[in-house]
């Protein structure tokens, strides 16, 4: 009998995945050379090499997708405008995906193809001109949305502190696993005291701010993923790709998000940031906001969807406990407090 999908090592989830996807890929009218692994996370992909070159496969993990319609229709606007984003391709009867499975998968998988991002992801530490390229590509993203007029049913909203489909686990208490998996582990058991009193301490303090920023807007389509592994270069330029966590939001979320992934950069990377979003439209983070306070707000979201997965996960769970663990120093940090029990200044 085979083993269960949760005790395979990250490779071996991958074979089963890989074995998923070949039997997804008639769905479209391509014609498929080679199939290999590009990366096996929280969703997977794996180039597919065909006569016209190459595309992406993305197998997507079970979990609410009621964004993913307006996710795909916005990619492939972007696509079609001239900002570099990868965009879907449509299968034979016109869908944005299929659905699959294979022998020791235990769900039946979302899978989408996708135009190839060419190049590679931005390195941990870009070059000074790799982020001033960020900020371009980020103000290209916001431009559009702030003009779009395609559905954007089914989009979460960022107006609160914990924001997205999933339910606020910190708030709630009950242990809470994705729907991708059979009894195991789950991340709130790391949750210890202190850390709850703090996440519960830092959303005091920004929500209220947080809903007043959202309210008087702009509010658009936001990527609200930005980070360099969502992020390819090449001599042509930058690609953004992996829009799975789009939000409607004020855009200075958005950048609050790509500068916690930046967090360890020199501060002039900071400034080559804004040169390269300001190079094209204004600078949208209000006066009243520090942006380490943004990045706060990212922490928290980020703790709600790692709640819901488990450190157990041979693929993902080396970065739940190594985020876990830092997690407390890193919000106490942003907000300038010494600890979870302290007053703000």
């Amino acid at each position: 009998m085979p083993k269960p999908y949760l005790a395979l090592t990250a490779r071996g989830q991958a074979r089963r995945l890989s074995r998923l996807v070949r039997a997804a890929l008639p769905a479209w009218a391509v014609k498929v050379r080679r199939v290999r692994l590009v990366k096996h996370g929280i969703n997977t992909v794996f180039r597919v090499d065909t006569p016209d070159g190459p595309l992406a496969a993305r197998v997507m993990r079970p979990g609410p997708d009621a964004q993913l319609p307006a996710a795909y229709g916005w990619m492939r606007a972007l696509a079609d405008s001239g900002v570099r984003a990868m965009a879907p391709m449509p299968t034979r009867d016109g869908a944005l995906w299929t659905l699959a499975g294979a022998p020791g998968v235990p769900e039946r998988r979302k899978v989408a193809l996708l135009t190839w991002a060419p190049g590679r992801q931005l390195p941990r530490a870009p070059t000074r001109a790799q982020v001033h390229g960020l900020g371009a590509l980020l103000a290209q993203l916001h431009a559009h949305a702030a003009s779009y007029a395609g559905d954007v049913a089914g989009v979460s909203t960022m107006r609160d502190a914990f924001h997205g489909p999933l339910e606020p686990l910190l708030l709630t208490g009950r242990a809470g696993v994705s729907a991708a998996s059979s009894p195991r582990a789950d991340s709130l058991s790391l949750a210890t005291p202190s850390l709850r009193a703090l996440a519960e301490r830092a959303q005091r303090a920004l929500e209220p701010r947080l809903q007043r920023l959202y309210d008087q807007g702009p509010v658009h389509l936001v990527h609200a993923d930005v980070h360099a592994g969502n992020v390819h270069h090449a001599r042509s330029g930058l690609t953004v790709v992996d829009f799975d966590d789009l939000r409607l939001g004020h855009p200075a979320r958005d950048l609050g998000i790509c500068a916690y992934y930046l967090d360890k950069l020199a501060g002039a990377r900071w400034a080559d940031l804004r040169a390269g979003y300001t190079s094209l439209r204004p600078w949208p983070i209000p006066p009243t906001w520090h942006i380490d306070e943004l990045k706060a707000a990212h922490c928290l979201s980020l703790l709600n969807d790692v709640l819901h997965e488990s450190p157990d996960d041979p693929a993902i769970g080396h970065a739940i406990r190594r985020f876990m663990t830092r997690w407390e120093a890193t919000i106490s940090g942003y907000l300038g407090w010494d600890g979870p029990t302290e007053s703000p200044e």
